[in-house]
């Protein structure tokens, strides 16, 4: 027999993963895949909530502290951590921006 909470951290881990799936599959700009994704095992989890704990400390005081403290408990209670990135590369699209450049040429002139 599998308890509820057996099942429902079964599922949340079958979740991540068509997660991850989907956005390795969805649809690029220009065809080209600049997408990573990454499900944190426990020991990964870990390391990023001592981190983020580390940084609170650091901030002693202020909205940045309670945002570290606040997002390390959460992901505390969080069965799985679900990490998708991108990589930067220019892609030839004019009036991107997404970089923070004018467009293409201008973030590869400047080795963004």
């Amino acid at each position: 027999m599998v308890n509820e909470r057996e099942w429902e951290i079964n599922a949340v881990k079958k979740i991540a993963e068509i997660m991850c799936a989907s956005a390795r599959t969805a649809p690029k700009a220009k065809g080209i895949d600049n997408i990573e994704t990454l499900i944190l095992s426990e020991e990964q989890k870990e390391m990023v909530i001592d981190e983020m704990r580390r940084i609170a400390e650091e901030e002693r005081v202020g909205t940045m502290r309670n945002t570290f403290l606040r997002d390390a408990n959460n992901l505390k209670d969080s069965h799985q951590v679900v990490i998708i990135g991108t990589k930067l590369k220019t892609i030839g699209i004019p009036y991107c921006g997404y970089c923070g450049f004018h467009d293409c040429k201008a973030c590869k002139d400047a080795e963004g």
